[in-house]
């Protein structure tokens, strides 16, 4: 009788609370927020989707609509020191989530940890010159 609750209990203990960063500009720090509540078992390339899909349908959204964005990075994870560079974690590189066949639970990812979501190539001038503008 108690299965079905269990199994209620068990999913919501699952679930993940994630703050997604949508980076469309290191320098001036031009950052969206996106909050979303998902599985540990949805793949990487599912979460691309997901979050595209967030980008074209919310007009909050509007001012990055045409960004192309293409790779996922651990920003912060709970009880962990949080970078000092407020637009992304650039001082690792072994945070990447670049296997889009792999799971968030795969890639260890926590409830309440922060991912960064941002063009490749613009994370990588970036990371030449870390300079933060006005």
């Amino acid at each position: 009788m108690n299965n079905s609750n269990d199994s209620n209990e068990n999913n919501e203990d699952n679930t993940l609370f994630l703050t997604f960063r949508l980076i469309k500009n290191f320098e001036y720090r031009n950052i969206k927020l996106l909050l979303l509540k998902l599985n540990p078992s949805v793949t990487i390339k599912e979460v691309k989707e997901l979050i595209q899909n967030e980008i074209q349908t919310q007009s909050k959204f509007r001012a990055i609509k045409t960004h192309q964005f293409d790779s996922l990075k651990i920003y912060y994870k709970p009880h962990g020191m949080k970078p000092n560079c407020l637009a992304i974690n650039y001082n690792t590189d072994d945070d990447f989530l670049d296997d889009d066949d792999k799971t968030l639970g795969e890639y260890n990812i926590e409830s309440e940890s922060e991912i960064s979501y941002f063009n490749m190539e613009d994370f990588l001038v970036f990371k030449e010159n870390p300079e933060v503008k006005f």
